[in-house]
């Protein structure tokens, strides 16, 4: 979401519609990399990442897997009931 748009909802209603989207396909599992594209990567700090790994988790996603500080991965199950 644009800088200008970002405090809105609108990510959130994305996100929303994405994961209801991935249901409809019958989609048992996803995962993503939590990475701030608008950010050059040499400039990517610990607290960009949380704050979108804050974002993930309201949608139950998990780390599934970390390497580092700013290298991570994160998943949910939709079987799950959440």
């Amino acid at each position: 979401i644009d800088e200008g748009y970002r405090g809105r909802g609108y990510g959130k209603e994305a996100f929303t519609k994405i994961i209801k989207y991935f249901e409809l396909l019958n989609v048992d599992y996803f995962a993503l990399i939590p990475y701030p594209v608008e950010i050059e990567r040499e400039d990517v700090t610990k607290q960009d990442i949380q704050k979108l790994v804050k974002f993930y988790q309201a949608f139950h996603l998990n780390i599934v897997k970390q390497n580092s500080d700013t290298q991570l991965v994160m998943g949910r199950d939709l079987n799950l009931l959440v």
